[in-house]
């Protein structure tokens, strides 16, 4: 049985959590994945950021960036690689080193081109950038980016519960589709299958225990996010971890 490293584990909260609850955060040295609401996008305190992060470093406490969420389909594919320059800035502001972006939906060809450029920005600024499932019924249009642009620092992250309310296989063998070492984060939360409600893990209908056997049999050695509406969402989540022996 494969257990989550403490290193490897991170919640999932807002640019304001994350100055609101600092010192929880700090107290208890917890990894971050912050939601960079599209709101806060053009309006962080870049001072108030950079104090946060060096505290944060203090602790030794790693930082990630779930960039806000944009349908390139409706809104653009300039708006959506505006955000991805917007984020990477932010980024670099925050000491993370890795975004993650919703893919929404599938790209025709003449647009995958857009994820080179992407790739070959996150090269040059030392990103690693992670392609999120959301509304998709199937890992297709992920790893036909990926397989495409071939780039080490284009990867993927798993969302188990989004898989469970929009795919058409389970999550178990959605995992058999992503080929060699893709997945490098996985979104933990769970839901009832009707829509992505972000419950405790446990609390819904995921099959975590298959999950997780069916993730031990493969060679990943994946980063962890938890997801939740609250703090006792993920005080929950982490003790059902540990209640199945995975951390």
């Amino acid at each position: 049985m494969k257990k989550i490293q403490k290193n490897k584990l991170f919640i999932q909260i807002t640019y304001r959590d994350l100055l609101e609850k600092l010192w929880l955060i700090y107290l208890f040295k917890v990894n971050c994945e912050v939601y960079l609401d599209p709101a806060k996008i053009n309006s962080y305190n870049i001072d108030e950021i950079e104090r946060a992060a060096k505290l944060l470093d203090k602790r030794g406490i790693s930082r990630r960036v779930h960039a806000p969420v944009c349908d390139p389909n409706k809104e653009g594919f300039d708006k959506y690689k505006e955000i991805y320059y917007k984020t990477s800035r932010f980024c670099k502001h925050l000491g993370a080193d890795t975004i993650v972006m919703h893919v929404e939906g599938y790209w025709r060809e003449e647009h995958v081109y857009i994820w080179k450029e992407i790739a070959d920005f996150a090269d040059e600024n030392s990103i690693t950038v992670l392609l999120e499932n959301h509304q998709e019924i199937s890992a297709k249009p992920i790893i036909k980016i990926l397989t495409a642009i071939n780039s080490d620092r284009l990867k993927a992250c798993f969302d188990v519960g989004h898989f469970y309310v929009f795919a058409e296989k389970s999550v178990t063998l959605l995992l058999s589709d992503y080929a060699g070492d893709l997945i490098k984060e996985i979104h933990l939360s769970d839901n009832l299958g009707d829509m992505d409600s972000h419950l405790p893990l446990g609390k819904g209908k995921i099959d975590f225990l298959s999950f997780f056997e069916a993730l031990d049999k493969t060679s990943l050695d994946p980063y962890y996010t938890l997801e939740a509406k609250d703090l006792s969402g993920i005080i929950k989540g982490i003790l059902y971890l540990k209640r199945i022996g995975r951390l």
